[in-house]
């Protein structure tokens, strides 16, 4: 039997040079040397692009031993798309130009021109072959879970299958499930005992293990497992002893020594559990529960084919931050492509910062941090900013309104020379603010919701945390306990006045003696001149109103406990407790900052009526690589003022932002 061995190494765009140094010290270096010690074993490696960065840049014994292994013909460079994108949501040239990118390097630089590729988190979609087939790829690696899904039956896996769409052709190898579970957890007798069984049903088959390099010593325990007690040592010591009956093989020895298998057209999936984190929550825990119950009365094997969850895209639905950034990167795509922005088709300047924003990890979350990770989805903010800044712009300042994140509500768009504004009239809310001069979206959020792992009575927003979010709570409320917001209202309409827009909502706001009418105007007025929004409500009830209103503001500072970086200041002077991570209220304020001074970024937002100030971290709940954590996402502002308006009678207040770049 011929005997695959993939691996797969990735690390995110904008992750610290610190956690990448750790998994190279960890897997990456102590597996590539494992294997030159095992003689006579192949391998079949691909690195993603940030990986080959950090590697060129500081391990080159690395690329030497690599160059050496393919040199001796023991090792199989794989490609992909360079900064390990989902494939299926980016544009056609992004996808091929990405995978040429790592096509190229690896032939220009390692001496390996690659024939396969390996398929980010194994997201498939039926139009991929001829993006595929363009880009020069031969075979793509993926997931059994597809194959099932197409009603291949696992006893039929054993080889490769070619598909198609329009005529365009590409083979694709299934991973071999039993075996991606055992290694490197079950005993290393069990997982030969098992190869042998395979090789045993099938002689002259070709069984594919695939999986992630970092299960090799950064998952948790692993290290100790894998290197400590010697687990891989003894597993490859073991396969050199059965060579004759399992031989391990270069992909593309293998593919050229057999034929297909059959064709096949694999159905839009990617791995079980990634399916199954796609789901909201509940449907999510439903669909654990009856595999669950498959399993018990042992029926999974038969049915777990017909037992799916959701497409990878429904991320962009079940996170409307992530939404919001795919939704930038296809404009900024769009963009760059047609200004001729391009200063090769093989991805340097704005098209490689680009294609940096196209990065999967931060649009995402499963098992593991993803889009929970603050510098991550900045990273991928900055990037799509750096490749905007490339694009001319046809004239200075522009207000337009288009549905920007195809959410079926109309946005504002505002840019100037200093900043991006990004309205939506759902909730008459700034949801994307872009400070060009440092490229950090300040809006850069996310909200607090609910995932199949968190324990019940959880605090939950119930929309995303943006800027300028209208509220409503009883006079003379505190921010602990917290009250309740009472207003309930529609999507705005909005009206365009040259560099003014007004956004108008009417609803109700919930009182004692019942629900009272309620009209809000927001005029917006953004300075050409300057990194300046000035924002002038107007609140008028149709009967007699007492209550707070407050406008809250969210600004993603990514850290909330390093007051020296990160810091804030009322009224011009630092409070006792100055994190972004602290709890307080504040009376008679007349000017909050917020400072970022490892970004060089500030925010100043000055009332024109003294408010009460309420300030507080945002904070989610995440599943990590080591256990649950709380991550800060934003700091909260709110300003209020207590009213006791006569009908008909309206309450007016401005607010202006500033931006600063700090020194």
């Amino acid at each position: 039997m011929k005997f695959a061995i993939g691996i797969h190494n990735h690390q995110p765009v904008g992750n610290f040079d610190s956690v990448v140094e750790e998994a190279y010290q960890l897997s990456y270096w102590p597996f590539l040397n494992a294997f030159a010690r095992a003689d006579g074993l192949k391998l079949n490696l691909h690195n993603s692009g940030p990986v080959w960065d950090f590697v060129r840049a500081k391990h080159p014994e690395y690329v030497t031993l690599v160059k050496k292994l393919v040199a001796e013909g023991r090792l199989e460079l794989l490609t992909g798309g360079y900064y390990e994108p989902i494939l299926p949501i980016i544009p056609e040239e992004d996808r091929v130009g990405q995978i040429r990118k790592l096509s190229r390097f690896l032939e220009h630089e390692l001496g390996a021109k690659p024939r396969g590729m390996w398929l980010a988190e194994r997201v498939w979609e039926p139009h991929l072959p001829r993006s595929l087939q363009a880009a020069g790829v031969g075979f793509c690696i993926t997931d059994d879970e597809h194959f099932r899904a197409a009603g291949v039956r696992e006893s039929e896996m054993n080889g490769w299958f070619l598909t198609e769409d329009l005529g365009a052709t590409v083979g694709v190898v299934p991973i071999n499930r039993p075996l991606r579970h055992a290694i490197p957890f079950s005993s290393v007798p069990a997982t030969l005992h098992l190869l042998d069984e395979l090789a045993e049903r099938d002689p002259d088959g070709l069984v594919l293990f695939a999986d992630d390099g970092e299960k090799f010593g950064v998952w948790p325990e692993t290290k100790v497992l894998v290197y400590d007690k010697k687990w891989l040592e003894h597993f490859f010591e073991g396969l050199i002893k059965r060579a004759r009956r399992v031989e391990t093989v270069l992909l593309s020895d293998a593919i050229d020594a057999r034929r297909p298998a059959g064709r096949v057209y694999l159905p839009s999936a990617s791995y079980s559990e990634m399916m199954s984190w796609a789901l909201p929550p509940e449907q999510g825990k439903t669909l654990d529960r009856l595999r669950g119950k498959l399993r018990f009365e042992g029926l999974l094997e038969r049915y777990e084919g017909l037992v799916q969850g959701a497409h990878w895209r429904s991320f962009l639905a079940k996170y409307p931050e992530a939404n919001r950034l795919h939704k930038r990167v296809l404009g900024v795509s769009r963009a760059v492509h047609a200004a001729g922005a391009v200063s090769s088709s093989l991805g340097d300047g704005p098209l490689d910062a680009l294609w940096q924003a196209q990065c999967n990890c931060a649009y995402w979350h499963g098992a593991f941090g993803g889009l929970y990770f603050p510098h991550l989805r900045g990273a991928l903010w900055s990037k799509l900013l750096e490749a905007e800044a490339a694009v001319p712009r046809r004239e200075p300042f522009s207000c337009i309104v288009e549905d920007v994140d195809c959410d079926g509500h109309a946005d504002v768009v505002v840019r100037t020379p200093h900043l991006n504004a990004f309205w939506s009239t759902q909730d008459a809310a700034l949801y994307e603010l872009d400070h060009l001069p440092t490229r950090t979206n300040l809006c850069d959020t996310l909200a607090r919701r609910p995932e199949a792992y968190h324990a019940e009575g959880g605090t939950y927003d119930a929309q995303p945390r943006d800027c300028f979010l209208d509220r409503f709570y009883p006079r003379g409320a505190h921010l602990s306990p917290r009250a309740e917001d009472c207003g309930t209202f529609a999507p705005a309409s909005v009206q365009v006045d040259g560099a003014t827009f007004t956004l108008t909502r009417e609803g109700s706001v919930k009182t004692a003696a019942g629900a009272v009418p309620v009209k809000i105007v927001k005029r917006v007025t953004t300075s050409s001149s300057g990194p300046q929004i000035e924002v002038a409500y107007k609140v008028t009830p149709a009967v007699r109103l007492e209550m707070r209103f407050a406008v809250e503001l969210n600004f993603g500072m990514q850290a909330g406990h390093t007051p020296d970086e990160r810091f804030v200041e009322v009224n011009g002077s630092k409070p006792t407790d100055r994190r972004l991570g602290a709890t307080a209220e504040h009376q008679a304020v007349e000017r909050v900052r917020v400072a970022d001074t490892w970004r060089k970024v500030a925010v100043t937002v000055v009332p024109s009526r003294a408010a009460v100030l309420w300030r507080y971290p945002v904070e989610t709940q995440s599943r990590m690589i080591t256990g649950a954590e709380r991550l800060f996402q934003a700091v909260g502002l709110e300003l209020g003022w207590d009213l006791d308006l006569p009908a008909g009678q309206p309450f007016a207040v401005q607010l202006v932002l500033q931006l600063e770049a700090l020194a």
